[in-house]
């Protein structure tokens, strides 16, 4: 896919190259969902006029469907050896008061963490995982040693067969080497 100036779209990998590892981040739903809650759920705020409503209600919505569009156009170019990791840090909700911000998540319901592609487990349901076990088991994926103080852990519960883990004191002593 190509935007109509002819840049590749952000996150496509090159069919010709194939990354270790590819992260890609969006901010739309969050940004979104801060600034139009009040026009998702009108009756929780004050003020909303039907108008609002009608131009903004479907917002949410709509951003999470151009998000997951986004999504789809990425899985269709990777290839179906690929384990894929979808992360949310947190969810989100209206606010508890009418301020500049509808939406919030300081005590939101948890994020969500999707895992799809070989060796991963279809319905598997984990209790008490957290933001902090991402970079571990992301390291054990990819084949990489886990550090002993690294906060969190491998999940091996998304998996068929546990992951081997190498494992290494610490990160912390690494030094930077610029290009």
């Amino acid at each position: 896919r190509r935007h109509p100036d002819d840049r590749p779209v952000a996150g496509c990998p090159d069919r010709r190259q194939r990354p270790d590892l590819l992260l890609v981040s969006t901010n739309l739903v969050d940004a979104i969902e801060h600034k139009f809650w009040r026009y998702y759920e009108p009756a929780r705020f004050t003020g909303v006029t039907p108008a609002e409503i009608a131009d903004f209600g479907d917002t949410i919505p709509r951003a999470y469907v151009h998000v997951d569009g986004e999504l789809g156009a990425l899985l269709a170019e990777v290839p179906s050896d690929t384990v894929v990791l979808v992360v949310s840090d947190h969810g989100h909700h209206a606010a508890h008061t009418d301020g500049v911000f509808s939406g919030e998540h300081g005590d939101a319901p948890p994020g969500i963490l999707v895992a799809a592609g070989p060796g991963t487990r279809v319905g598997a349901h984990i209790e008490g995982a957290s933001l902090l076990d991402v970079a571990p088991t992301v390291l054990a994926i990819l084949g990489l040693p886990v550090a002993d103080d690294m906060p969190g852990r491998v999940l091996h519960e998304l998996f068929t067969t546990p992951l081997q883990v190498a494992r290494v004191p610490t990160y912390g002593d690494l030094v930077a080497v610029a290009p």
